[in-house]
């Protein structure tokens, strides 16, 4: 019988209530599945007398979160990591039905957006934003970004925000707003284009950005001459001299 001795986890909370657990698992994880009680995850049953939230840590693919309850002792929140397959399992299957019912009020319509439930639901109306401007090209985004925004990186294609795929072929621009906790990012939509985007209220986020952007691409970026370079067809970005603002610090560390 699986005990849960048998693995190594983090504990990110201890002695909680299950609302408790299941709220701070959507806050903080935007990739959430419910399943129906008693569901086993890692061999372990799941005790709940309404739907099991099942998380997915942001950015990866071998990462769960999820509550625990020991009957005596009360709910944990649980952290496992190294668990690819396991992972793969809980995405192909989760309850469907259980997880976007999680995600409305009893009316049916969209409730307040703290965390995204189901990766099939992602969307821009989950979140508080603001659209900035828009263009024709994302190059005119990414000059917009970059006189804007001293703090901006440049990330790996497919890199996702927030869930979101932003737009940018080659490279994704991705910048963080004074307060620590807004994102701006360029992203398309069929109705409108090429839009700038302001998501309002998302720290754990900006943290993340900060932690997984792409060094090389960024320090590259930021060296361009105005204009980018042939092969790319950039236009150029043209902003107030950036100094020794937050990314010359970061690069100046590393030096």
């Amino acid at each position: 019988m699986t005990c849960l001795n048998d693995y190594e986890y983090d504990v990110l909370l201890q002695h909680i209530t299950y609302e408790q657990a299941e709220r701070f698992i959507r806050e903080k994880f935007w990739e959430t599945y419910y399943f129906e009680p008693g569901f086993r995850v890692l061999g372990l049953r799941l005790l709940s007398t309404t739907a099991v939230p099942v998380a997915v840590e942001n950015g990866t693919d071998d990462t769960l979160v999820f509550p625990y309850t020991k009957p005596c002792m009360g709910t944990f929140v649980l952290r496992f990591a190294g668990v690819p397959e396991e992972v793969k399992r809980v995405r192909s299957s989760y309850s469907k039905s259980l997880t976007l019912k999680r995600w409305t009020d009893t009316s049916g319509k969209k409730s307040e957006a703290v965390a995204i439930t189901c990766p099939m639901d992602v969307s821009l109306r989950n979140f508080d934003y603001d659209i900035l401007s828009h263009f024709r090209t994302f190059k005119e985004c990414e000059s917009y970004i970059r006189e804007k925004y001293p703090e901006t990186f440049y990330c790996d294609p497919g890199f996702k925000v927030l869930g979101l795929k932003p737009l940018g072929k080659d490279y994704i621009t991705v910048a963080v707003e004074d307060n620590n906790e807004n994102i701006i990012f360029p992203y398309y939509d069929s109705g409108m284009g090429a839009l700038i985007i302001r998501v309002k209220g998302v720290p754990d986020e900006v943290v993340r950005v900060r932690e997984n952007y792409s060094r090389e691409l960024t320090e590259k970026k930021r060296h361009e001459p105005a204009g980018g370079t042939a092969d790319e067809g950039a236009v150029a970005v043209r902003g107030k001299p950036k100094g020794r603002g937050t990314l010359g610090k970061i690069f100046g560390r590393n030096r």
